[in-house]
């Protein structure tokens, strides 16, 4: 297939945009202030994580659920942690730590074959004929 005029410039433009890119990129490799060392890394993590805390921390004071509900912590996904206010002003508080328990449940769900055999078995049929129609054409 044959590429218009207009279409092989285009492309040509791209190519020598890319190039000239990678070239650039090539050239940053020598800056080293664009390299910082494994502890300025370490410390830009340390202070980006403070700032996501310290907005979590107001977002949780300004929002309605968190005045609703009581917080809890889990421990090692089998127990959680929570404080309990033993006087109506809140100052004196105690920590309780609580269990989870195990609760399972399970359901037999009824084949389609026991309560309708004869729908399950044309819409089966119906299913495959189309199939082998959409193969063959």
């Amino acid at each position: 297939k044959e590429i218009s005029e207009k279409t092989a410039k285009v492309i040509n433009n791209l190519l020598a945009q890319q190039e000239l890119f990678f070239r650039n990129l090539n050239d940053y490799e020598s800056i080293s202030e664009l390299k910082p060392s494994l502890f300025q890394r370490a410390q830009y993590n340390q202070y980006h994580s403070k700032l996501i805390d310290n907005a979590y921390k107001e977002a949780n004071k300004k929002s309605i659920i968190s005045q609703l509900v009581t917080r809890k912590t889990i421990l090692y996904g089998n127990c959680s942690i929570f404080y309990r206010y033993n006087n109506p002003e809140g100052t004196n508080k105690t920590r309780e730590i609580m269990p989870f328990h195990h609760y399972s449940h399970s359901i037999a769900y009824p084949s389609l074959a026991l309560l309708d055999p004869h729908n399950l078995d044309f819409d089966l049929r119906t299913f495959k004929v189309e199939d082998c129609y959409e193969t063959n054409n």
